[in-house]
């Protein structure tokens, strides 16, 4: 594992050499229109990532309810099980921090929607999907 990490100067460490590293630059063709994410508590790891460098950068609407993952990044990579040997409870580690070029937000949230709508236990047993019906309203307007 040592050749794949570097330790940096907030005492952490670094992946190396992974594609996805560094700063993106949109390719090519690209879409340019307005862009509306539907989220809630169970948008979370690598979707809470994509999110909030959407939000960070100013390429989206957010609909729904608040995201499941912290704003900063997640915990993923390489997981361990652990089982505690006093109840047998399993645990998964992860071992991997994974922290976005992000600031300016709160650290103990997920990202917080800029329209915020809450499906009722009447909209699901109606089998309707007020956030989408909100999206596509947003979406249409000029």
């Amino acid at each position: 594992m040592a050749k794949f990490v570097q330790k940096n100067d907030r005492g952490r460490y670094d992946l190396l050499g992974h594609p996805n590293s560094g700063t993106q630059s949109p390719q090519s063709p690209r879409f340019a229109g307005r862009v509306a994410i539907l989220i809630d508590g169970l948008s979370f790891s690598t979707t809470g990532e994509v999110v909030s460098l959407f939000h960070f950068n100013r390429k989206a609407v957010f609909l729904g309810e608040e995201c499941g993952s912290g704003y900063y990044g997640s915990t993923a990579g390489f997981i361990v099980w652990a089982t505690l040997p006093n109840t047998g409870f399993q645990v998964k580690i992860p071992l991997f921090r994974c922290t976005l070029a992000v600031d300016g937000y709160a650290k103990d949230r997920g990202l917080i929607p800029d329209i915020f709508v809450s499906p009722t236990i009447e909209d699901l047993l109606a089998d309707r999907d007020p956030v989408m019906e909100k999206a596509m309203r947003f979406l249409e307007k000029k």
